[in-house]
């Protein structure tokens, strides 16, 4: 049995950017690619029809709704781009590609953390040196916090937002404010590479370091050194709604009313603002070894602790395995992710728009492994129930895997990000192999009900 074996070229998936709850940005998985996956299966990552995705986002779709934006990238080729309902329903303006929106702070992390990487690589700062360095305000008892524990939330510093429990998402507070709340509180939460807790403080003091190291403003020093050469010129860092020049959406909050002003305060300044066709520029230069970012990204590993990956907590990147797909996730501490990337698929994906996993659900279902035409027909056969009475038939129509039942329709089997592992309507059907590779089993699950088992008998239809 022959199976492919090569690795695909770069591969891209949609980038998503809506106007709605968080304004969350979404890559999805809906590009074509064959690729070895750990299997000896060929893996095909099949894109939907328009349709499909249309579907997807048509709940967003009206002008009564923010809406949303989406391109879709196979290589380097944006092969669908299209918006969805609006940018302001107020005043009834149309969302497009080229419509900004904002990333709320937490999600912004790793554009700071890049800022804080060109800094020590060019040796105007070391990251294992003293914060009190650059940033003397810090509070004496701080003394032995450096930027690597800034950077991965292992500082002990409180959040300067949780010193004060009338602090809201639109204060306006200054830097002085949020070091006189430090000095009040005086004391960390344990001792700096003790522990891991998320603060604001941690990367609101990363801004001001840049700032002071560079002599010009987070956004200022980012375009100069790497936005600009990306093509990302309608991104901004740390400006209100009023601030941003062109086509902008509003942010909405839960209940989808428009918030008039972002909070300005000492960390609400790394917040970015940006649109589809920039990010298009940065799901390219994420993965692109030339561009720098890969190897800016890696120099800031050292000191992550593992907990960091579990709660999305150290510069914006977590990692984790989804349906046996490991997943480089860049995401705010919420769980909203404007990139992920699939590595071992050569992929990018984004997930969780608006509610939550459930868009990320349906788009990643359309990684799956696409039997070959020989694998198709290694599962045909009838299978008889081990301990349950039936048989279940299995046959290829067109191209397609059917199921079928004495009595009943066949059924078409869905594929999934597995080899030999489909679905039908409320079950998950697995196919077993021998050590030769042969179709011996199938077993179905369902929510309630789990290893019904079938044995291959190799023989006709129902």
């Amino acid at each position: 049995m022959k199976h492919s074996n090569r690795r695909a070229g770069a591969r891209r998936g949609p980038i998503v950017r809506c106007g709605t709850v968080r304004q969350a940005l979404a890559l999805a998985v809906l590009a074509t690619a064959t690729v070895a996956a750990g299997t000896a299966h060929a893996q095909d990552v099949r894109m939907p029809p328009a349709e499909r995705v249309d579907a997807i986002f048509a709940r967003y779709d009206a002008t009564t709704t923010p809406g949303c934006a989406v391109a879709v990238l196979h290589a380097d080729s944006v092969i669908f781009r299209k918006a969805y309902g609006m940018a302001h329903v107020g005043f009834g303006v149309p969302m497009t590609t080229a419509t900004t929106s904002w990333i709320p702070y937490s999600e912004a992390r790793t554009f700071v953390a890049l800022a804080v990487a060109m800094l020590a690589r060019d040796g105007a700062l070391s990251l294992d040196g003293p914060v009190r360095r650059h940033v003397p305000e810090v509070p004496a008892y701080a003394a032995d916090v450096t930027v690597r524990h800034l950077l991965h939330h292992t500082s002990g510093l409180a959040d300067y937002g949780a010193l004060d429990f009338t602090f809201d998402l639109t204060d306006r507070v200054s830097d002085d404010q949020m070091f006189r709340a430090l000095e009040r509180w005086g004391r960390l939460g344990f001792a700096p590479g003790r522990g891991h807790m998320y603060s604001n403080t941690d990367y609101a003091l990363l801004r001001m370091l840049v700032e002071r190291v560079s002599g010009r403003s987070l956004h200022d020093y980012l375009h100069a050194t790497l936005l600009d050469r990306l093509g990302m010129r309608n991104t901004w860092l740390g400006v209100e709604q009023e601030q941003v020049p062109g086509a902008h959406s509003m942010f909405h909050g839960p209940d989808w009313r428009p918030v008039l002003r972002y909070r300005i305060s000492p960390v609400g300044r790394i917040s970015v603002t940006t649109n589809v066709d920039d990010l298009v520029q940065w799901a390219r230069a994420v993965r692109d070894s030339t561009s720098g970012v890969l190897a800016l990204l890696a120099s800031l590993e050292g000191g992550k602790p593992d907990t960091a990956d579990t709660y999305g907590l150290a510069y914006g990147l977590a990692h984790r395995t989804v349906n046996g797909l490991e997943l480089e996730e860049h995401r705010g501490v919420e769980g909203y992710r404007y990139l992920t990337r699939v590595p071992s698929l050569d992929l990018s994906t984004e997930r969780d728009v608006v509610t939550g996993a459930q868009i990320g659900d349906q788009l990643r279902r359309y990684v799956a492994v696409e039997p070959t035409a020989e694998m198709q027909q290694s599962y045909v056969g009838a299978y008889d129930g081990e301990r349950v009475e039936g048989t279940l038939y299995v046959t290829v129509d067109s191209g397609r895997v059917m199921l079928a039942a004495r009595g009943l329709a066949p059924l078409e089997l869905a594929p999934t990000t597995e080899a030999d592992v489909f679905r039908v309507p409320d079950y998950t059907l697995r196919f077993t192999r021998d050590a030769a590779g042969r179709v011996t089993h199938l077993t179905l699950d369902a929510r309630r009900v789990q290893g019904m088992r079938y044995a291959r008998q190799e023989r006709g239809s129902p």
